[in-house]
């Protein structure tokens, strides 16, 4: 297999032809394709070729050039790496050199340095720390954590003494053999063995190898000198390229919407069509032998021949119906407005130094659309910072309160330095007894530990042995690496882990004088309270979701101990039954504290092991090595040993909440927005960080399931239904539910239908869920429940690997940059570096897109509608000939260029709501209090907005800018449009005389119309455009109208179309300006009338049942009736604020409301004279005084 990297799809011979196939993938494309040969065919086709080519061409090579640069960067990108240099030691020709990345192949050994990245799938050899060498797997799956990867003992020794020049002596031989499995996709499977023989050691023995000994491509090599592989998989074989699967294109629904409308304007298309072929077919039968002289039978061809040629021409005719640029200005658009969220200084994150980013643009407009949030706990709403807060140790409590009359002794020695975790651990009593031998702080205990064969015992004596052992397993039982810093000058130690609490421990057992220094394949090098140790290893059970454990054989001082830690739970079950636990009731007590804090807890134990023991298990392990299911064996293994365990103590750890997640909460919740909390935590934690960041109010009627038996939870379902939850309906207290994975795991068992029907109908209702003790899988599995169930748009946010399934199973996937890695961020269709970021996401990037995409894609079908429909009606005064009324360049640049660029900029720029009020630096001549005034003025008003911005989000949700009937309006009103344009421009013409006398012909009557549809389009646009910028004017009045009048006088110049010699002559008649005048006026005042028989009937336009929703919002009290003290204090200023006469109370707001709106339109209008703003601030004091009053 060919190791040679290839991301580019083209070549520049086959790039034409393939990228040109590429375009037609779409159904649109294909649809202009087949107009395009339609209109060559000369007997049916009444336009030029040119007119559907051209556009077609235009917007294939737009998209065709795209293709090219795209993958000119994948050329360069695999040039890169494919001519990349690697000294192989041993090739498959047993010659030495350097070759290319793209040359290599299996079995060479190849000498990777510090810092490169792994060409291939490599079996580690040996390496420049005895065997040991550490890789960062970020490009993989994300994690920025070092991993440790360990040769085999018998290749590591001879390795070891290859020439530091890295290549192998003549007089050095040996034999190597590979047997593997066939390659899959499987990242942590990688199973096999070798047969190694050098010059000492001749025998056919074959040596197991795992994961611990991969090195994967695309992996780098740190903090290791070198390191020795055989290239095990090249190409397409290694782990990386097999599980690399082609971007998924997501389709938002309002795509899915815009197609069905693409349709049915197709089938409007067709029945025109066919009208006009059954039309044409009734003239030709009635009036063929009156006109002789027109020859209409020339061709010889029949009645019914010609008007099903004449469908076809008027299905020609008719096809701008479909706007051409629509698809593409709409990736313009999409691009545009990722742009700007990606340049959002507001979304910027300065904790973490990260700018937002789009990795998927196709979906802008559901941000506007979201219904359903469903977030990660740790490191999304909480900071994954951890700090190490408490220390149980047996019956004593260690960081919480120190004793306040204990003897003031200088605290014990530590390492300070900067690490990833924050250490403010401190306990003075902690201190002491590590320190002092006093029999103040050292309670005796005298505790026996009997292994299980009764062959080896272990007595605990005080409380200072038990801290120690404490200690000592938060610093060996661990996945964490020593971590070199790159100046040569600091000698601090750091560390690096699979999780921040993973090195929180270490680290906090490093601050308190149990120093981990680092680790071999044998043994862990500690340096406890100042005096170096050596720790054999015999072996390490590494943590999984799975298991929520970790354990570690080691063998200190002639002791053969297992350590343990884990979940509370799961630690309980692991304990031994058969002795006393003395330390369990208080940890218990302890945990449920800690639990309220919010604290994240893990248990800690050990148990004696004597020497048969471990050896017995050596040899079960060994023969494991060989077994073809060996990680299935191995976690059996595990669970064999891992029981029995003596209780020593528990560890809690805090996770501060984001800035501004609470805030940022209240307001989606506001916004009608419903959030749940997926979390592995137990349900007290998961519970008060609810209440900490305010899902859980303090009036919420809480339902809680938290048990895995089929029955129990049917009964409590049941229960929830029948008696509580229609007791909140009827009294309209507010709910949440929490509950637990073992309750989830009934429920979606496909066998339980019912179950997950109840569980859905009672979480719809809740205003907050949290589910709490869940695997990454069920996380998935809830948001595919919702997603299918209620068929709602979802959001999943979560910054870490357990979280990628869930970001991908919801319609936006959103990634949050933290200390977890990358890959929830590489899953992701939006990443930022907050949760807060979420707010201007959602109500504003969201809402916008929403907004600009909906009258964007219904302002095409419109504007398309008015051209196209006056060939129609020009069919009944032409004899239903398919003659064309317009130019065939107009018909071609209508669409390209007349009317495109406006619509384009709007959509991107448009604001219904301005919320950008920048703060004013200086003025000419203006002073600091003046200056301070006005910017206060403006936080205020952008506090304002900001509060009102959740009752906004409503119109995307219920999607009230596109349905049918809004599709369906603009189309009959575009008709209607198009009807009032033909008729007054063909009244208009029937008896006008030009300037030099001539009659008006079909070409200059052809031009009125054309122009005023230019007009309509572009004026009706700019009235719905609420937000204009020096780039929208350019766009109407030099891009469109500009572009217009240079190719209409173009056109007299050069021979290019139908118009020539015609706008000279119409430009120069008065009437020319009247009837186009008259035209516009007639469409507007037919707007009005149908808004004034709109509010007549009594339906509200959308502006008007958002200010209703906003009022309703801000006089809504409280749902269940108990309102809080602020509440009523609210409720009764606002009646009393109601008590005035109406009169008088009205005509207060009447003349606030009017001094307000005159003091925003001065603020926002350039302030360049020092008086005009000084006025400002008295009418805005002048406000103040009259409101209190």
């Amino acid at each position: 297999m060919s190791n040679i990297i290839k991301t580019s799809r083209y070549t520049l011979i086959n790039f034409f032809p393939f990228s040109l196939l590429l375009q037609f993938n779409r159904y649109a494309n294909i649809y202009f394709l087949v107009i395009s040969v339609l209109q060559c065919i000369s007997i049916i086709s009444p336009l030029s070729p040119t007119v559907a080519v051209f556009p077609l061409v235009i917007v294939l090579s737009i998209s065709m050039i795209r293709e090219g640069i795209e993958d000119y960067y994948r050329h360069v990108s695999d040039n890169e790496q494919n001519y990349q240099q690697y000294t192989t030691l041993i090739n498959q020709n047993r010659k030495q050199m350097q070759i290319p990345f793209a040359d290599i192949c299996v079995g060479d050994i190849i000498q990777i340095e510090q810092d490169q990245v792994f060409p291939a799938d490599l079996l580690v050899l040996g390496s420049s720390l005895e065997g040991i060498c550490y890789i960062e797997t970020g490009a993989l799956d994300g994690e920025k954590n070092l991993k440790t990867r360990s040769a085999l003992a018998q290749t590591s020794s001879f390795f070891c003494e290859i020439n530091t020049n890295g290549f192998i002596n003549k007089d050095q031989n040996f034999q190597l053999e590979l047997y593997t499995r066939k390659p899959d996709q499987d990242p942590n499977r990688f199973e096999g063995s070798i047969v190694f023989n050098d010059n000492f050691n001749v025998n056919k023995e074959q040596i197991p190898f795992n994961i611990k000994q991969l090195l994967p491509r695309g992996a780098f090599l740190r903090n290791t000198e070198y390191v020795y592989g055989v290239v095990v998989y090249t190409g397409m074989d290694t782990k990386i390229m097999l599980n690399s699967e082609s971007s998924k294109q997501k389709t938002s629904d309002m795509e899915k919407k815009m197609n069905q409308f693409i349709l049915c304007i197709l089938c409007f298309q067709f029945i025109c069509s066919f009208v006009m072929s059954a039309c044409q077919y009734n003239w030709m039968n009635q009036n063929s032998h009156i006109y002789p002289y027109l020859y209409l039978n020339q061709n010889g061809m029949s009645n019914i021949v010609q008007s099903v040629a004449v469908f076809f021409s008027f299905f020609i005719l008719f096809n701008t119906m479909i706007p051409i640029s629509l698809v593409i200005s709409l990736e313009i658009v999409k691009v545009a407005q990722s742009y700007f969220i990606m340049k959002d200084q507001e979304m910027f994150s300065a904790i973490n130094n990260r700018w937002p980013r789009v990795l998927t643009c196709t979906i802008n407009e559901e941000l506007g659309q979201v219904e359903y949030i469903f977030s990660d706990k740790t490191g999304t709403l909480t900071q994954n910072q951890m700090q190490f807060k408490i220390a149980v140790v047996g019956n004593m409590l260690y960081g919480k309160n120190s004793q306040k009359n204990i003897k003031q002794k200088s605290p014990l020695p530590t390492n300070k330095r900067h690490q990833l975790t924050e250490f403010i651990f401190e306990d003075q009593n902690l201190d002491y007894l590590l320190k002092s031998s006093s029999k103040e702080q050292n309670i005796s205990l005298n505790i026996i530990l009997n292994s299980t064969d009764k062959q080896a015992q272990y007595c605990i004596k005080d409380q200072l042995q038990l801290t120690k052992e404490y200690f000592k397993l938060l610093g060996v039982a661990h996945e964490c690496i020593v971590s070199k810093n790159k100046d040569p000058t600091d000698t601090n130690i750091y560390y690096q882990g699979p999780s921040p609490d993973e090195v929180t421990l270490v680290d906090a057992a490093y601050n308190l004088g149990f120093v981990f220094k680092g680790q071999t394949n044998q043994s862990i090098q500690m340096k406890i309270l100042g005096k170096d140790t050596e720790i054999l290893k015999i072996n390490i059970f590494e943590f999984s979701s799975e298991r929520k454990c970790m354990t570690i054989i080691i063998q200190d001082e002639g002791i053969y101990k297992m350590y343990i830690k884990g979940a509370d739970n799961i630690i309980k079950d692991k304990l031994n039954k058969n002795i006393k636990q003395p330390f369990l009731q208080y940890a218990n007590e302890q945990l449920n504290q800690f639990s309220i804090l919010g604290l994240r807890t893990l248990l800690v134990g050990m148990k004696i092991m004597s020497k048969n023991e471990v050896e017995e298990f050596k040899k079960q392990y060994t023969k494991l090595s060989e077994a073809q299911n060996r990680d299935e064996e191995i976690a059996k293994l595990a669970q064999q040993y891992e029981k029995d365990f003596f209780l020593i103590g528990a560890t809690a750890v805090e996770d501060k909440l984001q800035d501004g997640v609470p805030e940022t909460i209240n307001d989606l919740i506001r916004a009608n927005i419903k959030i749940w909390m997926l979390t592995g935590d137990k349900l007290e934690t998961a519970e008060n960080i609810a209440k900490s960041c305010k899902l859980i109010l303090n009036d919420f009627e809480i339902f809680t399931l938290n048990t895995s038996d089929e029955q129990i939870i049917k009964r409590e379902l049941n229960q929830v239904i029948d008696k509580r939850f229609k007791y909140c309906v009827e009294n309209k207290i507010r709910k949440c539910f929490l509950i637990e994975g073992s309750s989830l795991a009934v429920i979606m068992d496909p066998k339980n239908q019912l179950l997950k029907q109840k569980f859905v109908e009672i979480s719809k209702s809740c205003e907050s869920v949290v589910c709490c003790r869940v695997s990454p899988i069920q996380k998935a599995q809830v948001v595919r429940t919702i997603k299918e169930a209620l068929n709602k748009i979802t959001l999943a946010i979560g910054d870490g690997a357990n979280d990628v399934n869930m970001i991908q199973e919801a319609h936006i996937g959103c990634g949050i940059y933290g200390n977890e890695g990358m890959r929830a961020v590489q899953s992701s269709d939006f990443a930022f570096g907050q949760f807060k970021c979420l707010w201007r996401l959602l109500l504003i990037h969201g809402r916008w897109s929403y907004i600009r995409i909906s009258d964007m894609i219904i302002y095409f079908f419109y504007k398309n509608m008015i051209f196209t429909i006056p060939q129609f009606y020009n069919a009944f005064y032409s004899g239903f000939s398919s003659q064309t009324v317009f130019d065939d360049w107009n018909i071609s640049l209508y669409n390209l260029i007349f009317t495109a660029l406006p619509l384009i900029v709007r959509a991107i720029l448009d604001q219904d709501v301005n919320y950008q009020y920048y703060n004013v630096d200086k003025f000419y001549n203006l002073n600091e209090t003046d200056i301070m005034q006005v910017n206060n003025l403006i936080k205020k008003r952008k506090h304002y907005i900001k509060n009102q911005m959740p009752n906004l989000y409503y119109l995307g949700q219920k999607n009230m800018l596109f349905t049918n009937s809004i599709f369906t309006f603009w189309v009959i009103e575009g008709i209607m449009h198009g009807a009032i344009i033909y008729y007054i421009s063909f009244w208009s013409v029937s008896s006008e005389i030009l300037k030099k006398g001539q009659n008006s012909s079909q070409w200059s009557f052809s031009l009125i119309m054309f122009t005023a549809t230019v007009l309509t389009a572009d004026i009706k646009l700019g009235i719905h455009t609420k937000y204009w910028t020096s780039i929208s004017y350019i766009a109407f009045f030099f891009a469109s109208l500009g572009t217009y009048l240079a190719f209409m006088f173009l056109s007299e110049v050069l021979e290019i179309s139908y118009q020539f010699a015609i706008p000279i002559d119409l430009v120069q008649t008065p009437h020319f300006y009247l009837v186009i005048f008259i035209i516009v006026c007639s469409i507007f005042v037919f707007d009005q009338c149908a808004i004034l028989l709109n509010q007549f009937f009594g339906k509200q336009k959308v502006e008007q049942k958002l200010r209703k929703l906003i009022k309703k919002n801000l006089q809504k009290k409280k749902i269940n009736g108990k309102l809080n003290q602020q509440r009523q204090e609210k409720a009764a200023n606002y009646k009393a604020f109601l008590k005035p006469n109406k009169l008088q109370l009205k005509q207060k707001t009447k003349r606030i409301q009017f001094i307000k709106k005159t003091i925003i339109c001065l603020l926002i209008i350039k302030i360049d004279n020092k008086n005009k703003l000084i006025q400002v601030i008295q009418l805005l004091k002048l406000i103040f005084i009259y409101k209190n009053s």
